[in-house]
């Protein structure tokens, strides 16, 4: 009668430990869909948005690769030499406005 009230203990432990897991395991699919859900919304909410910036990251694409001279990298650099080789006062605060806006 003992083995049999201990087994039976035993299967409820095991039945309530595999029914909190399941619980979990499903309220965990859901807070995933749910996520898709919201980021797909975004998505095609900010559709005209994202397609504006797609169109102005392309065209200051273009627009470096036809001069080089417009590249940040290539204005912080010429800045910095200038900035170092400046002789005025007026002259190092126009270098220093190039870096304030390349950086």
């Amino acid at each position: 009668l003992r083995r049999i009230a201990a087994a039976q203990r035993i299967q409820n432990v095991v039945r309530g430990v595999l029914a909190r897991r399941q619980v979990a395991e499903r309220k965990n699919s859901i807070l995933r869909i749910q996520s898709h859900f919201r980021s797909y919304k975004v998505r095609c909410s900010n559709t005209k948005e994202l397609k504006s910036i797609r169109l102005r990251l392309f065209d200051a694409t273009v627009r470096v690769r036809a001069n080089p001279k417009l590249s940040i990298g290539r204005q912080t650099m010429t800045a910095l030499q200038g900035l170092k080789s400046a002789r005025n006062i007026h002259t190092a605060i126009s270098f220093c406005k190039v870096l304030n806006f390349s950086t």
